[in-house]
């Protein structure tokens, strides 16, 4: 946060991101970190990890420990935060190999997700060849899917089917444990294997 007259020998500075939970009310996380800068410039912050579904939150800075709010200023008015967006995403999933007929339960690594919504889905996808399944999200950090009967449109054969996530048609953001959206390579955090199986056969008499 840039500023100027910050303390540069002070440590009680604090970076609070308000914003709502999935019921609509006031949450405030803080920062794990506050540093002001030798220049007296600025201060930095670490974001703190957000358990809540993705939005806009504000950003405020505080001195003496809470007891006085610094106020922002960019050259139309003072106001005591400025936006902060917390985007939703995810990392992995828990299950990298199964059969081509569907139903292997694949948990989620993500963030920022809205609680019990129903409209994220998983996307398996191999070239032209694509099938999705409904999601189901239990917390900001949890999803869940099965995987479709794949075996019944393509082959198991032909090497592995990349996962995606959307929410309303969106694509979220693939970030691999990082900190930016990548793009789903050969890894197995993104992938997943069919395997071929058989379960049945011709009646003989």
């Amino acid at each position: 946060l840039f500023g100027t007259g910050l303390d540069d020998s002070s440590m009680g500075y604090r970076c609070l991101f308000t914003g709502s939970d999935t019921d609509g009310g006031v949450v405030m996380v803080e920062s794990d970190m506050a540093y002001p800068s030798p220049d007296h410039r600025s201060v930095m912050c670490v974001a703190p990890f957000w358990d809540y579904p993705a939005q806009v939150a504000s950003i405020s800075l505080t001195a003496a420990s809470g007891e006085r709010t610094i106020v922002y200023f960019d050259e139309m008015m003072i106001v005591d935060n400025t936006p902060f967006e917390y985007t939703q995403g995810w990392d992995k999933i828990s299950e990298h190999t199964g059969v081509a007929s569907g139903g292997t339960v694949l948990e989620l690594t993500a963030y920022g997700l809205t609680k019990m919504s129903s409209d994220y889905v998983c996307v398996f996808t191999r070239g032209n060849e694509t099938l999705q399944t409904m999601a189901t999200v239990t917390s900001s950090v949890d999803a869940s899917c099965e995987t479709p009967v794949w075996g019944s449109m393509f082959p198991a054969a032909g090497g592995r089917v990349a996962v995606s996530v959307m929410q309303g048609g969106v694509v979220l953001d693939y970030t691999a444990g990082g900190l930016a959206a990548v793009t789903c390579g050969n890894e197995t955090a993104c992938n997943f294997l069919f395997t071929q199986v058989w379960n049945g056969t011709s009646d003989v008499s």
